[in-house]
């Protein structure tokens, strides 16, 4: 523990460093709000297309029980990333809803997943709520999100 200390205290100034990138980062989407909505879109979609194909994969690949899962989840994944790369900053609401409705699929997705699993299911059953409630609270209300 003492030797991890030391070794981040010898790289004190990559923290400087990324505290100045933040502060930097934070000032230009307070002054270009729109692009940074724009930007958060692309990066959303490329995520969600990116979560996509590993959920495929799982449902090809993956433990038997949790295929046809996995096969779900990845096209609703697939489905909200495009609608993200679609229209990134058009319809900011569009992008919320289609966010809270992709959470609330996999929230439920990783409930179920987690009772056919072995090992930590509470894990998975409170990532799976955390998931759900955040996607009912988006949903709920919708353009207090954005």
């Amino acid at each position: 523990m003492v030797g991890e200390v030391e070794e981040i205290g010898k790289h004190w100034w990559l923290f400087v460093v990324l505290g100045l990138v933040c502060l930097v980062t934070g000032i230009l989407a307070i002054v270009w709000p729109g692009l940074t909505l724009l930007t958060l879109g692309i990066f959303a979609g490329i995520y969600l297309l990116v979560t996509a194909i590993l959920e495929i994969l799982d449902a090809l690949f993956g433990e038997p029980g949790g295929r046809a899962l996995s096969a779900i989840l990845g096209i609703v994944s697939l489905i909200a990333g495009l609608v993200f790369l679609r229209r990134p900053g058009e319809s900011l609401l569009a992008i919320v809803m289609v966010a809270g409705i992709f959470l609330i699929a996999e929230g439920v997705i990783r409930i179920v997943r987690a009772f056919g699993s072995t090992g930590r299911r509470w894990v998975g059953v409170v990532a799976g709520l955390i998931d759900a409630v955040v996607g009912i609270v988006i949903l709920s209300c919708p353009r207090s999100a954005w």
